[in-house]
């Protein structure tokens, strides 16, 4: 199989880690009506091991523990849960609060909200994940300072040393990558469904599949050609009006690219074809696509973003490098489209507007924009 994505181990490891961490936690109950820099403690999974927590809270790595951050206590972790079979099963307990890690105290805060300044991981979340990855490239004890009933205590957990610690240029030529990515891939396989898919939401098939295409390994091959075929089995050039079938066809559209590509398979062609008619279909005036069709007459829908628009043209620029003869001028729009909602600081928006506002605000959207720009490095972005 000539693999083409396979250009670094940064994009293997990205995949996996992705596809790993969402199929795991990927059926949620409905959020409670809480504003949006608000932590949604009690929000449940019904799969994976975190359906035994009781709750949605910050995972501790291979502690085993589950924990929140607290507004009034923004330097501390509340331990909320401790897996019966973890490295701190035993040494930990629910209500204890971890105060320090790694013989030094958390000192910097945690930061609530959303917006500039908000951001990040500073506190308790970089300071404890800074004190893991020092243990783990030593003896594997990690220890930690915690209050239990008001009483402060020193103990310590042994999580272990079998993944060292990264590499100065990881992902590249780093031992804990690779490490991390053979057990990693193996598990993504071994949970795709009889159907060729894992999930009912596409952004989780396809970062499975893509996980798989990219670290090509031939135990599977068969696999990614299952996953593919259900894929253009579930894609077709009529447009519906209901449901987030911007996000399949765009999705889907990446991947059969990519999987015709590495595999030169001719029956890929077809279904990119009629996967563009869809994508032509749906695109809208302004040259951009929303979660679902919204050009039906007398009809209004979701309006264009710019996350679907930059994935359509990741789909664009893939099948014309299939060979499929894209219409060039719709291509330019959706180009067009997040140049407009992108600031002169490289921030990609929600929409086709901030193009002077200097912020910036999650980058998931800029993600996806920089990778669609990476497909046609010789056009103006």
């Amino acid at each position: 199989m000539t693999n083409r994505i396979l250009r670094s181990r940064a994009v293997v490891a990205f995949l996996a880690s992705f596809a790993a961490t969402n199929l795991s936690t990927a059926s949620r109950s409905a959020p409670s009506p809480t504003p949006i820099d608000q932590p949604k403690w009690n929000v449940k999974t019904t799969v994976g091991p975190d359906a035994d927590t009781g709750g949605w809270f910050l995972n501790l790595g291979r502690t085993g523990i589950r924990a929140k951050i607290l507004p009034e206590f923004p330097t501390e972790f509340l331990v909320t849960y401790v897996f019966p079979d973890s490295p701190a099963a035993g040494v930990i307990r629910s209500g204890d609060r971890i105060v320090g890690a790694g013989g030094r105290p958390f000192e910097t805060p945690h930061v609530f909200g959303y917006g500039v300044g908000k951001f990040g991981y500073d506190g308790p979340m970089r300071d404890l994940a800074t004190a893991m990855e020092r243990a783990e490239a030593k003896l594997g004890r990690l220890s930690l300072a915690i209050v239990r009933e008001d009483r402060p205590l020193d103990v310590e957990v042994e999580i272990g040393f079998n993944y060292g610690a990264y590499a100065p240029g990881f992902p590249n030529d780093c031992d804990k990558t690779d490490r991390i990515l053979r057990e990693t891939i193996p598990w993504i396989a071994e949970r795709q469904r009889t159907d060729g898919l894992w999930s009912d939401r596409p952004h989780l098939n396809a970062f499975a599949m893509l996980a798989l295409l990219a670290n090509d390994r031939p135990v599977d091959r068969d696999a990614i050609e299952r996953a593919a075929r259900a894929m253009a089995a579930d894609t077709d050039d009529s447009i519906e009006y209901q449901g987030l079938d911007c996000w399949k066809h765009t999705l889907y559209g990446i991947c059969l690219a990519e999987y015709h590509l590495a595999t030169k398979a001719p029956w890929a062609l077809d279904e990119l074809r009629e996967i563009d008619r869809w994508l032509r279909a749906a695109q809208m005036e302004n040259g951009g696509w929303g979660h679902r069709p919204a050009n039906r007459p007398g009809g209004n829908g979701y309006g264009a973003i710019n996350i679907l628009t930059m994935q359509a043209k990741i789909a664009w620029a893939l099948m014309r490098e299939c060979g499929v003869e894209i219409d060039e001028d719709r291509f330019r729009r959706a180009h067009d489209f997040v140049v407009r909602g992108t600031g002169d600081n490289g921030y990609v928006w929600y929409a086709d507007g901030g193009r002077d506002n200097p912020g910036y605000a999650d980058m998931g959207r800029t993600g996806a924009a920089a990778l669609a720009h990476a497909q046609t490095p010789d056009e103006p972005a």
